[in-house]
């Protein structure tokens, strides 16, 4: 192919792409559907006023002495430079005891609290969060993990299942350290006896 023909489907091409971004531009006041897709291709991911960087398949593990300390897993996250915190969808962050086994938490979104050198401070945890330590099941609205104390807390409800029991009560604190459980108020257990 010669340098005139290249050059001549070149211009065809650039040519093109003036018409279709000029109908567009009409069409902006006409149809909402086609003023939303042009201001999404316009609508860079990151943003000099907030600083805003989005991230799928986000993870970040913490090891210490060969082992890990936390994980954390989500569908996404979007990082706020002006906080240094990341809002992460539908996390799964797992928390390690010493002997290796997992103290498994999952929810609808988190937010995720970083010092000046990235290391985690403390979590906030909302929306139908669930808690998993071993065969025990632990429901609540919302949690904070506070990485420094070691502990899980919140003074929301807190109900706990498990094998021959149910447990209720108001306002928690969970040490990771422990496996400790401890319900400040309206403790209300229930016990039920195995079928055998």
């Amino acid at each position: 192919m010669s340098r005139h023909q290249i050059r001549f489907i070149l211009g065809i091409t650039v040519l093109g792409l003036i018409l279709a971004l000029g109908y567009l531009s009409s069409q902006v006041g006409k149809d909402p559907a086609t003023a939303r897709l042009i201001d999404e291709l316009s609508t860079p991911d990151v943003t000099e006023e907030t600083m805003v960087q989005r991230m799928t398949e986000f993870r970040r593990v913490k090891m210490q002495d060969g082992k890990k300390v936390w994980e954390i897993v989500a569908r996404q996250a979007r990082y706020f430079a002006d906080t240094n915190a990341v809002v992460i969808d539908t996390p799964e962050v797992s928390l390690y005891f010493g002997d290796g086994e997992a103290l498994a938490l999952r929810c609808q979104e988190g937010t995720v609290h970083l010092d000046g050198e990235s290391e985690l401070l403390h979590i906030e945890l909302r929306g139908n969060l669930e808690m998993q330590m071993g065969d025990i099941s632990l429901k609540t609205d919302r949690a904070t993990y506070d990485r420094q104390k070691n502990t899980i807390s919140s003074d929301g409800v807190m109900h706990v299942v498990g094998q021959g029991f149910t447990l209720e009560g108001k306002g928690y604190t969970v040490a990771v350290d422990t496996k400790q459980l401890t319900l400040n108020a309206e403790v209300y257990t229930t016990v039920t006896r195995e079928s055998g």
